[in-house]
């Protein structure tokens, strides 16, 4: 009703390729750099990760690239992809 795009057929076996995931793998990896040693200061750290090393030009990149991450995961017919 709503005239929405959807991709069909949906590959069954195909990973998980929300553009958030990717983000909370970086997001990961820098929170790690910072070596948190309470739970305090991983708190903190999270925090500063998110408001100030995560950009928006991450978030619309990763966003921008499900093209290029859809037309991988079906020529793969949905197994893994560099992505």
């Amino acid at each position: 009703n709503k005239q929405i795009t959807v991709l069909e057929p949906w590959p069954g076996s195909s990973p998980d390729l929300n553009p958030i995931e990717h983000c909370w793998s970086v997001m990961k990896r820098k929170v790690a750099q910072h070596k948190p040693s309470s739970l305090s200061q991983l708190r903190q750290i999270i925090h500063r990760v998110w408001t100030e090393e995560i950009s928006e030009e991450l978030c619309r990149d990763l966003v921008l690239s499900m093209p290029k991450r859809i037309e991988a995961v079906i020529k793969a017919k949905g197994k893994t992809t560099k992505y």
